[in-house]
């Protein structure tokens, strides 16, 4: 009986953890709206998406595209191919020219597996969005619209057809709970977004039915990511990783702003103590792209602002894109979120960089394979995800920090949510190989510090991942 009651409270404890630091259990319905083909943001916005429904916090209905480029579409089909989501549906605009070029969509949709075709075999995205909403409960989806506002406006336009009998405004009214849109600049200013399509930006602005949160042009600006996938080969392998590479390489740059992926973030796990929110207003647009921001309890808009360190979102973001995809897992496995440990209840477990199995059945859990050899448990580890493994297990009051070093250099270091290095656990050279250090719950003055959330940094080959962890005492 004690035994039992203390699995139980284990369990409880571990949903406890999970509720405080991923959100909600139930997904959050999805439609991403984008301008794949001038930047490389966009791509990182989707990678985000579909890690957050791996890992069960989200489920990406579909989505378009708001350019003409004729390999947006291909490119999105090839993200979706490499996270094993490959019949998401996938819209165009295709009424008038709009941005056609791009490198390395060009380069991406010929190099990885894909089967939507050019821009101009894949359906209008009006139709695309009304199946989609027409399908789905009343007030379960949101929006994310990081590229310009053609398809919203088009949408919300839409007269009744087969697909539903409700005008596009109205479908939007009933089945959509948010929207959260990369445009404009804050309180007042001029962006992209809304320049390109500067008409359809006002028309969206004054149309749109439902609570609209703007991450502007000023939030994502200096928050810099991709630098990891410019070295290294897994640009071979990784459509993101080849998107950023091919799109620095064109331009120069040793970065890119977050513009996309802040606004993909928010959508799903809101502020997360890394913004805040302005208070109600009116956003409004001009025909020349400029959008001014005034106080109002009228049109349910606000904007997001910033308020942790440019280095901790960077190091979120960059840690979310390098995140693997989930493989399909059997029923009888047991499937696990990055950074935790879950009940003894299934198959297959990960414990710090081992794996333990129940049973002979053979079941992969994130990077680890576990399967039975002979009477053994035997562990496999893909070696493109072996020198990127990076894994934070709970153990009592510790945390069991696990990784493979790809480079002599590398720090590991405990932050705060405001940036500040709370320990430093490790900072010199490492030998090639797997590594394990344990951080207590102390600061670097021996002390211990707060129950909270606080970030486990780990830099190392020069690139920067991290792992929220929860304290709980």
């Amino acid at each position: 009986m004690g035994e039992f009651k203390h699995s139980f409270l284990k369990k409880v404890l571990f949903l406890a953890i999970m509720a405080i630091s991923l959100g909600s259990a139930e997904p959050v319905n999805i439609i991403y709206d984008s301008d794949f083909g001038p930047d490389c943001d966009d791509v990182g916005g989707l990678a985000l998406l579909h890690h957050f429904e791996d890992i069960g916090l989200a489920k990406v209905l579909g989505m378009g595209n708001s350019t003409t480029n004729p390999d947006g579409p291909a490119t999105m089909d090839a993200i979706n191919h490499f996270y094993k989501r490959p019949d998401l549906p996938i819209g165009v605009f295709n009424d008038r020219e709009i941005k056609p070029t791009s490198w390395y969509t060009v380069q991406v949709s010929r190099d990885f597996p894909n089967d939507v075709g050019k821009a101009h075999q894949v359906p209008n995205t009006t139709e695309i969005y009304r199946r989609i909403l027409a399908n789905v409960p009343d007030n379960s989806v949101k929006f994310v619209v990081v590229g310009f506002k053609v398809n919203m406006v088009n949408l919300i336009n839409s007269p009744p057809d087969s697909l539903s009998p409700l005008t596009g405004l109205e479908l939007v009214n009933k089945k959509v709970i948010e929207l959260v849109d990369m445009g404009g600049a804050y309180p007042t200013g001029h962006e992209y977004n809304f320049f390109v399509a500067g008409y359809e930006a006002q028309v969206y602005l004054d149309k749109w039915p439902t609570k609209m949160i703007f991450s502007g042009f000023e939030v994502g600006q200096d928050v810099m990511t991709g630098a990891m996938f410019q070295t290294g080969d897994l640009w071979l392998t990784n459509p993101v990783a080849a998107s950023y590479k091919h799109w620095l390489g064109e331009y120069g740059e040793t970065g890119r702003s977050s513009w996309d992926l802040i606004a993909a973030y928010y959508a799903v796990k809101g502020l997360d103590n890394l913004w805040t929110l302005s208070d109600e207003g009116c956003n409004t647009a001009n025909s020349e792209g400029g959008n001014s921001f005034s106080a109002s309890n009228k049109c349910n808009h606000f904007y997001m602002k910033k308020k942790a360190p440019v280095s901790v979102v960077s190091a979120i973001l960059d840690s979310l894109m390098l995140e693997t995809p989930n493989p399909s897992l059997p029923s009888e496995c047991l499937d696990t979120v990055p950074g935790y440990q879950l009940a003894d209840s299934g198959a297959c477990q990960v414990f710090g960089t081992t794996c333990r199995t129940k049973s002979g059945v053979s079941c992969q859990v994130h990077n680890l394979a576990c399967y039975v050899e002979g009477t053994k448990c035997v562990s496999s580890i893909n070696p493109i995800d072996q020198a990127r493994m990076f894994q934070v297990v709970q153990n009592s009051s510790n945390f069991e920090i696990s990784f493979n070093s790809s480079s002599p250099s590398s720090s590991l270091e405990v932050h705060d949510l405001n940036g500040k290095v709370v320990a430093t656990l490790y900072q010199g050279s490492l030998r090639e190989g797997p590594h394990t250090f344990i951080w207590n719950g102390t600061s670097s003055h021996g002390e211990y510090v707060q129950k909270g959330v606080y970030l486990i940094r780990l830099v190392n080959d020069g690139r920067s991942q991290v792992h929220k962890v929860f304290k709980s005492r």
